[in-house]
């Protein structure tokens, strides 16, 4: 019988995370976030997965109550002037614009996102996404030239991605240039 190599599967009232791969030993953590993950072997069953998430419970309950005093009360994520946002590898300030026609730009090392975009977190995420995107494609376009020069490779594929990441590029013999 062929097993998922992730699985979720219920202890008592806590959803499981069980992860098979090649490993020999059985464990159990609890992730950041609070998740438990028991990880194991290929022939790892729900059973012995639940059994030792049961012979394991004080420990995890303690890991669970750390988790807990950390987080905050009430986390409700803002944006505020002079936060700083990366913006092709260069470190940009917030500025929030109360002009009632303003949306987003970005010049000079400033990011400025309008009043009303700020106070909707989900429009301002969804808005500075599009702005890093539109950015990066403005400057793919204005260095494309250069890049294929400096890289030695005429036929290569450069493409901008909403994804962020820590660093800014990332090539794949495959699939070229991607600018985050």
């Amino acid at each position: 019988m062929t097993q998922s190599a992730r699985r979720v599967i219920k202890v008592g009232m806590t959803d499981v995370t069980v992860r098979i791969s090649n490993r020999t030993t059985l464990e159990v953590a609890v992730t950041s976030n609070g998740t438990v993950v028991v990880r194991g072997p290929q022939a790892t069953t729900n059973e012995e997965a639940a059994a030792l998430v049961r012979r394991r419970r004080t420990w995890i309950y303690q890991q669970l109550a750390k988790i807990a005093e950390r987080a905050p009360e009430n986390p409700i994520k803002t944006l505020m002037e002079g936060e700083t946002f990366t913006l092709h590898g260069r470190p940009t300030r917030l500025h929030i614009s109360h002009e009632s026609d303003m949306v987003a730009s970005a010049s000079e090392g400033t990011l400025t996102l309008g009043h009303n975009t700020a106070r909707n977190l989900p429009i301002a995420r969804q808005t500075l996404i599009n702005l890093y995107s539109s950015a990066t494609r403005e400057w793919l376009k204005n260095n494309y030239t250069q890049i294929t020069q400096i890289a030695n490779k005429a036929n290569l594929t450069a493409r901008s991605s909403t994804r962020l990441r820590k660093h800014w590029t990332t090539y794949h013999p495959r699939n070229g240039l991607t600018v985050h």
